[in-house]
């Protein structure tokens, strides 16, 4: 029943596959980009955070799937868009974007107790919010259309983790990534769901337990993404500087997690940000900008399924807010999840001696 689960569940890794490539094929880009809005990158497997991407790994190989189920409440603000026209931000509504409710589609494999290879699908099925006002004193030339509706189709992450360090006891490691965005959502980069282009994401991941009963986890890396922008942020139409720009990031997190009752319990914590980190005639200036520096806090806790024979099922529950407004940290938000994993078992077992072979069913 096991190998079964896991040809399923990598059945409907491959069928995510050759729909990402069928929706890249098909879809045309939009004239006006938007940008992937939601900031939340859900790692997807059993012993990482609902934010944090951990160098751990089973030491026997499993495929593993989860799925969570987000919603942000005001995750985009007017006044990240609008920053030096006061008329028509006063005329317009203060949120942009006022919710999204999300799912995050994760599946893959932790192989050879040091790799793991998975992908993560974000879909923002429902959305709603308000649209920037226009007036006289408002560069028409520099208006950016958007949509506030959804579904919002994100783009899909394709991860590979490697344990480069290890103690002999697992109290510290330290890890590599390389995480590469492909465009699923070309149709949707007018009401932010996707960067309308390819991106790429490599990370260094680390973690130490200092006692038995406590692991410290960081994160940093770089998102490379395409540059896109709302409104004129570089003032190139003859307009003052007036917009958002987003284009490559500095990313970071960091941690605690704290197992109960033998693994059966986890909490969690975790601060995670960014800050752009370029500047160009399209974007304008990224680096440590109120609009472009977002941190959020999270709280998480994660159960095993009690049941017997369910000891591979897990739910969880996270939630939390700002402490730094920037675009796409929300006022609020909260994440459940819903993940199992299965052991990949030896597909060629040695043969049974004779005794067993000739004893009665």
């Amino acid at each position: 029943m096991a190998l079964r689960g896991c040809w399923a569940v990598r059945g409907a890794a491959v069928g995510a596959l050759a729909g990402a490539a069928l929706l890249t094929a098909g879809t045309a880009r939009a004239q006006q980009n938007t940008f992937h809005l939601d900031r939340l990158e859900v790692p997807g497997s059993p012993d990482d955070g609902l934010v944090l991407f951990r160098p751990a790994t089973q030491e026997r190989a499993i495929v593993y799937a989860q799925l969570g189920l987000g919603l942000s409440i005001n995750p985009l603000r007017m006044s990240d868009i609008i920053q030096t026209d006061p008329a028509t931000l006063r005329a317009s509504q203060a949120n942009a974007i006022t919710n999204q409710f999300s799912t995050y589609m994760s599946a893959g494999f932790e192989l050879l107790d040091h790799l793991t290879l998975g992908v993560t699908m974000p879909i923002a099925w429902e959305e709603s919010g308000n649209l920037q006002s226009f007036n006289s004193s408002f560069n028409p030339h520099a208006y950016t259309n958007y949509q506030t509706t959804g579904p919002a189709v994100g783009d899909l992450r394709l991860d590979a983790r490697y344990v480069l360090l290890r103690s002999e006891d697992r109290r510290w490691a330290l890890g590599g990534q390389l995480s590469v965005f492909a465009p699923t959502g070309n149709g949707s980069t007018t009401n932010f769901g996707g960067d309308g282009s390819v991106g790429w994401m490599p990370m260094v991941t680390a973690e130490y337990t200092p006692v038995h009963f406590l692991t410290l986890v960081a994160n940093t890396g770089v998102d490379f993404r395409p540059d896109n922008s709302i409104n004129d942020p570089a003032a190139r139409s003859g307009s003052s500087k007036n917009g958002l720009g987003i284009g490559d990031e500095w990313r970071w997190a960091v941690g605690a997690l704290l197992p109960l009752a033998g693994g059966k319990y986890r909490l969690g914590a975790t601060i995670f940000g960014q800050t752009g980190i370029n500047s160009d005639q399209t974007i304008g200036t990224t680096a440590f900008t109120r609009q472009n520096s977002p941190i959020e806090y999270d709280f998480e806790g994660r159960m095993r399924l009690p049941m017997a024979g369910w000891e591979h099922w897990y739910v969880g529950l996270g939630a939390g807010s700002l402490l730094a407004p920037g675009y796409g940290a929300p006022d609020f938000r909260a994440v459940a999840l819903f993940g199992t994993y299965f052991v990949i078992e030896d597909t060629n077992p040695q043969s049974p001696d004779a005794r067993a072979k000739t004893k009665p069913r």
